[in-house]
């Protein structure tokens, strides 16, 4: 349930056969660090991880990710239910390719991220619009946070609308009582 390909050199072909095996195998952990992957291998490997359901550990460190693969970084995470830990260290990552993925991140009600290595995500979380006081904190205090607004958000959602059933009921019920009289 493990790949570690780490230091293979294996390219962007290789990353597009992960990217298959990604679709038919119920990987956890999938380890591509260090193998000068480019924009083709990095869109091809999240393209399959935005709708995989069983990798929990993803590792991109060491691969170059300009500002066009941290959007198709941005988008597996903004989709993907499953993925606990990502690595991405030493990716050259510039202030919009991380702005990119953390807007991944903070864009998916449904996060399972726990840890998230190679940049700060609460600096660049606040120019995202979340509260200042994340500058400051690490990155699993950002990741919980932002796990715990979309569970406030579906929270208040879901009672939001039982009231407003309710409230149907009610005006229902009131309207064709009046309307007997």
């Amino acid at each position: 349930r493990e790949i570690k390909l780490d230091n293979n050199q294996i390219k962007d072909r290789g990353a597009q056969l992960a990217a298959v095996v990604l679709t038919s195998v119920d990987l956890e952990v999938l380890d591509m660090g260090f193998n000068r992957l480019t924009i083709v291998g990095i869109k091809a490997l999240m393209k399959s991880l935005a709708e995989n359901r069983s990798l929990t550990t993803l590792t991109l460190s060491g691969n170059i990710l300009d500002t066009n693969a941290s959007k198709a970084v941005s988008y597996a995470l903004a989709y993907n239910r499953t993925i606990r830990k990502l690595y991405v260290d030493h990716c050259s990552l510039s202030y919009a390719a991380q702005r990119h993925v953390a807007a991944g991140i903070v864009s998916n009600s449904n996060l399972s991220l726990r840890v998230m290595s190679g940049f700060p995500l609460g600096a660049i979380a606040v120019t995202l619009g979340l509260p200042a006081a994340m500058e400051k904190w690490s990155n699993e205090q950002v990741l919980k946070f932002i796990r715990l607004m979309w569970d406030k958000h579906r929270h208040e959602t879901e009672n939001a609308a039982g009231s407003s059933s309710t409230n149907s009921l009610a005006r229902s019920s009131n309207s064709r009582g009046s309307s007997q009289h």
